[in-house]
């Protein structure tokens, strides 16, 4: 390839543009027809060239902006706001506290050990405000951290009233038994 061709194809490539023309042997090739081939990329890479500055974005972009299209159709460099923010190498992070309740899919699937530590015996119960808070087991029963539960201070006999049906109850080694 000679000088002449390689400086046809860097133009040519150099402005997204491919020309048609064959330039394996630059003897057959027709100067005038040549000229036309580059005039033309000429033309579509400045047209294209037009283009990018319309946007009113030139070569370069100010730290931490991104362009978007505004309201009008036209490209324009902005700032990232709301509740991201993104720095001068595209990292993107959350603001902090932007994340809520109402923003989790109830089909999350989120894992325990990323919900707020239990104190070991406690459970989670609905205060009277219907939110859920850690309370202590108390009265005759008390919970293991592997969740076995013990009664102390029980009588071994319970009549318990459905409000239909009688029941005994009573604890026998450990089990309880129901009786009606």
């Amino acid at each position: 390839m000679n000088k002449f061709m390689v400086m046809v194809t860097m133009l040519a490539v150099g402005v997204g543009v491919v020309l048609a023309a064959d330039l394996t042997e630059v003897s057959s090739f027709a100067v005038p027809q040549l000229v036309s081939e580059i005039n033309t990329t000429i033309g579509e890479a400045d047209t294209r060239l037009d283009a990018v500055e319309a946007t009113g974005v030139g070569g370069t972009l100010a730290a931490a902006k991104i362009i978007v299209g505004n309201a009008g159709g036209t490209a324009a460099a902005v700032v990232v706001s709301g509740d991201i923010g993104i720095n001068t190498n595209g990292a993107v992070s959350i603001t902090s506290g932007a994340v809520v309740n109402a923003d989790i899919n109830a089909a999350a699937a989120i894992a325990h050990t990323k919900l707020a530590p239990v104190e070991p015996g406690y459970v989670m119960v609905g205060n009277a405000t219907s939110q859920a808070v850690a309370v202590a087991v108390s009265g005759d029963a008390s919970i293991s951290t592997a969740g076995v539960v013990s009664t102390v201070g029980l009588s071994t006999n319970y009549i318990v009233f459905d409000g239909t049906n009688y029941f005994t109850l009573t604890f026998t080694n450990g089990q309880l038994r129901i009786k009606q």
